[in-house]
């Protein structure tokens, strides 16, 4: 399960569509701890948090991310940063895609 929020007053980047449309195209149910995902934007700011219930949630959410081209700075962290499990930053593939 998947529960996505949007900060108020930060840029949505146009490849949030891909974001939304991988994750509405998935059902996860299940139990666990809840896991914290960030998205910045390609201003450097966080623009979205996803709470994911679950290893198998989480799992699927960074795959899709990483799939789209960005990079979870907190990847090698044990016990992530900040209330953070992950935080996906945009990688000049993305803003290439982006720029298209």
């Amino acid at each position: 399960m998947f529960e996505s929020t949007y900060v108020s007053g930060v840029a949505i980047p146009n490849f949030d569509r891909a974001i939304s449309a991988a994750l509405a195209d998935s059902e996860f149910e299940g139990g666990g701890h809840t896991m914290v995902v960030a998205i910045e934007n390609p201003e450097g700011q966080i623009y979205r948090v996803v709470e994911c219930e679950g290893l198998g949630a989480y799992m699927h959410v960074t795959g899709v991310l990483e799939d789209l081209g960005l990079d979870d700075v907190l990847a090698d962290e044990i016990e992530g940063a900040d209330g953070l499990d992950s935080r996906f930053v945009v990688t000049e593939d993305t803003r290439a895609a982006a720029d298209q």
